[in-house]
């Protein structure tokens, strides 16, 4: 096994021996306007979100505020709200 690999190396070798060669890298793809725009944005979603887990222990939790509308019709705030509700 070890003499069929020097034979195929040094085959190579006698192959390759004074050959230039010329390798080209690919140009870069260009970025669209909106792709730009979609990763600027992504990249701050990411950072925003990187912050709030560097800081969730020392800032207070948000309260949800729920709008008016999803309180049931029934209850007794919409009636304290004047029946705006319906």
């Amino acid at each position: 096994m070890d003499r069929i690999r020097s034979i195929d190396q040094t085959g190579l070798l006698g192959l390759c021996s004074g050959s230039d060669f010329v390798f080209t890298s690919p140009k870069p793809r260009e970025k669209t306007e909106e792709l730009k725009l979609r990763l600027l944005k992504l990249r701050e979603i990411a950072e925003r979100k990187e912050y709030a887990e560097l800081v969730k222990d020392i800032t207070p939790k948000k309260q949800v505020e729920e709008p008016l509308s999803s309180v049931p019709k029934t209850s007794s705030v919409s009636s304290a709200a004047g029946g705006i509700i319906g």
